[in-house]
């Protein structure tokens, strides 16, 4: 039944609910789990207009998980993946973990308590560890994209998995693997991309099809300088794609994943508020997403302050959606975040960015020289 879409957008915003604390997980007994998932629609659907699709009959937030770990088959290797699973049968989304350049390691608390929080919310988190693909860390990123596949199989051939609504969340190195994978991909429904950006070889893929994509960044990144998040919101609203981005002034790379007080813990919890307020957006209500067209499409007209058409997403940008609601921090010393920067404030944020370690990372993301930084007023595509 078809109701005017301000009902529907205000329905959508009652329903909205926010994470909670992030108490120790429970094992449950493995069980036996086919890999091979079922056959998936080849393409994107772009509905016309604004239709919201009914919520989930199963319980939004529960505090019961179960925990699976079993192994995936990748190429000739078996990759490890922790399933967390609500206890309801489902359906449920799957939202499958990509780990950062240093692999689990010291950080896969993190990795596990936001995959088990997931499933608190009513979704399948998956926390796989494609390293394991490649002589254990030293395979190459076209066989951890062919793990990211598989992954989704395993994922979509899951008991109460629904295989058209998965998503993926990356970090650091895992955010430039989510983000390349994304639009080569039509069962990848949604990314979240921390401190990554898109690699400069995906970008004719990414102008062609990309999901729906919430950017995380801090100002501070010595890492991944925080222009790899500008760049990548750049080539994604250009291109007519729902894309945001949201900075958090003062915070390091790895902010949700170093438990540093200040800076680091606000990004740390208003991020992953965020990210789960995102998911059910464009998870929970698959078919809301309007068709959003080109800037080029839409130039600034001469009633319009300067700028002003450079990063227009309609509609996006007259809708009031909750991962991008304002924040404002408990501790005066900490700077709110700055949520789809303007064109001026991009510029500030690139003038005043920290220089890089010298030291290799593992996120040039390709090969030959560093690619030079683009002005704020360009399409940032890099040769």
């Amino acid at each position: 039944m078809k109701v005017p879409t301000l009902l529907w957008l205000l329905a959508l915003l009652a329903v909205m609910v926010t994470g909670d604390a992030l108490p120790t997980f429970a094992a449950n007994t493995p069980v036996e789990v086919a890999v091979a998932g079922p056959a998936v629609e080849t393409r994107r659907p772009s509905p016309p207009g604004v239709e919201i699709t009914a919520l989930d009959e199963q319980p939004i937030h529960t505090e019961e998980v179960l925990l699976l770990k079993d192994r995936l088959a990748s190429g000739r290797d078996r990759v490890a993946v922790d399933v967390f699973r609500p206890p309801t049968p489902g359906p449920h989304p799957a939202v499958i973990i990509l780990h950062g350049t240093h692999g689990p390691g010291r950080a896969e608390k993190y990795y596990l308590r936001l995959s088990e929080d997931l499933a608190k919310h009513g979704y399948l988190g998956l926390f796989v560890r494609y390293y394991d693909r490649g002589r254990k860390g030293k395979g190459n990123r076209a066989q951890w994209a062919r793990t990211i596949g598989d992954t989704l199989s395993f994922a979509a051939a899951l008991p109460g998995a629904d295989p058209n609504r998965m998503a993926l969340i990356g970090y650091s190195q895992g955010a430039f693997l989510a983000l390349n994978d994304a639009p080569t991909d039509p069962r990848i429904r949604a990314v979240v991309a921390f401190y990554g950006g898109l690699s400069p070889g995906f970008f004719p893929q990414a102008q062609e099809d990309m999901p729906p994509t919430l950017l995380f960044h801090g100002s501070a990144d010595r890492i991944v300088p925080v222009r790899r998040s500008i760049e990548t919101l750049k080539l994604l609203r250009e291109s007519g794609h729902p894309a945001d981005l949201v900075i958090y002034p003062g915070a390091v790379h790895g902010f949700n994943l170093n438990a540093l007080p200040g800076p680091d813990a606000f990004a740390a919890e208003d991020s992953w508020a965020r990210t789960l307020a995102f998911l059910d957006f464009h998870l929970r209500y698959p078919a809301w997403t309007p068709a959003v067209l080109p800037i080029a499409v839409s130039p600034v007209g001469p009633q319009e302050p300067p700028g002003a058409g450079a990063f227009v997403q309609p509609p996006l940008a007259h809708l009031s959606v909750p991962y991008l609601a304002p924040s404002i921090p408990l501790d005066a010393d900490i700077r709110p975040p700055l949520i789809d920067p303007t064109l001026d404030q991009m510029s500030d944020l690139l003038r005043k960015a920290p220089p890089p370690q010298n030291r290799r990372h593992g996120h040039s993301h390709q090969a030959g020289a560093r690619p030079r930084t683009p002005k704020v007023s360009e399409p940032a595509i890099m040769p």
